[in-house]
């Protein structure tokens, strides 16, 4: 009997690179380390939201990328990031829009999936950041 289909793992830098390329191979680099620790889980048998979930932490975690610590400033010089996860094989999904201060807001989009409340904005996911598993940022 051969195995079941094989995960399909995408990932993307976003679509913002410095107009002088300083950053297209360090963040290539990042990116293609980031892939493969999150494939590695995948042929180990992990869960493909566990896999993705490490993966979006850990873009989250570099500044590099246009997501948590290296989130880029808006006009108004604020951050503000969205993200959301989703499983499709229970139905669920968790969302936060626009929050500000949090350095990993994936988890607690994951934590979301769990709730009653599912889709929190910046208000609301502020407060509920103030316990974990956010990763409140300093």
């Amino acid at each position: 009997m051969s195995p079941g289909p094989r995960p399909l793992l995408l990932l993307h830098a976003g679509a913002t690179i410095d107009p002088d390329l300083s950053n297209l191979e360090p963040t290539a680099l990042a990116l293609d380390r980031i892939f493969l620790d999150a494939d590695r889980l995948l042929q180990e048998g992990a869960a493909a939201l566990t896999a993705v979930a490490r993966a979006v932490a850990a873009m989250e975690a570099d500044p590099l990328f246009n997501a948590g610590y290296g989130g880029k400033l808006q006009a108004d010089g604020v951050v503000r990031l969205s993200t959301s996860a989703m499983d499709g094989s229970r139905r669920r999904f968790g969302a936060v829009i626009n929050v500000q201060r949090l350095y990993h807001p994936s988890r607690l989009a994951l934590h979301l999936l769990e709730q009653e409340d599912r889709v929190l904005d910046g208000d609301g996911a502020g407060a509920s950041a103030t316990r974990p598993p956010a990763g409140r940022r300093r």
